[in-house]
């Protein structure tokens, strides 16, 4: 299924992203690796993983819900209440970790290249954008492969996801488009297929 309020969410991450990095970038050229860790860390929090925990969140309950399995909730004193998602954090922490990374190897090829004497390419607003694209898309499969594995374990219920291509898909992911086991050889954590991959997948049961 589509990611829901996907531009919207793409340009706020795109946003945090790239002040993230400012953040990192900074703090790593004046200060310690463990230094600049703690203020990407600091950063992440405020910023990104509210925006992550939202995607990864609707996508899993989106795919129980339309199968029939809830997930507990927690009353609350104030607001809305709170649906328990198991594994959620440990996903956020993933992606955390993973953007980090990218981060730090950035960074470094950076360092490099100003020690050579290069001018490095400088991480603008074109690289965040392309980095909340693909994250959206990514962090969204992944909330929907983990909603479908708990409608399976607790419904009994077999499922499909048909890979759906976003409108102008690019030669790698058009082939895919309405493939329910094509993509699982190429691409077996679903979309995305590439960076700024926008595809998506459509859930089925499985009743044959």
């Amino acid at each position: 299924m589509e990611v829901q309020d996907r531009s919207e969410i793409e340009l706020e991450l795109a946003a945090a992203i790239l002040l993230l990095w400012i953040l990192f970038d900074g703090s790593r050229s004046r200060s310690s690796m463990s230094d600049a860790y703690r203020t990407f860390t600091g950063g992440f929090d405020r910023l990104i993983r509210p925006l992550i925990t939202q995607i990864y969140g609707r996508a899993r309950t989106a795919v129980a819900d339309q199968f029939g399995h809830k997930y507990p909730v927690k009353p609350a004193t104030e607001g809305a209440p709170t649906v328990l998602i198991p594994g959620l954090n440990r996903r956020v922490e993933q992606y955390r970790e993973d953007l980090y990374r990218r981060f730090e190897g950035r960074w470094s090829s950076d360092y490099q290249k100003k020690e050579a004497g290069e001018e490095p390419k400088e991480f603008g607003e074109s690289d965040a954008e392309r980095d909340a694209v693909t994250s959206t898309t990514e962090i969204h499969s992944v909330g929907e492969m983990d909603g479908g594995k708990d409608v399976e374990s607790r419904t009994g219920k077999r499922l499909i996801a048909v890979w759906r291509v976003y409108p102008g898909a690019c030669p790698i992911c058009a082939p895919l488009d309405g493939t329910t086991r094509e993509w699982r050889t190429v691409f077996p954590g679903g979309p995305p297929g590439h960076p700024n991959c926008r595809c998506a997948l459509e859930w089925r049961e499985f009743l044959g």
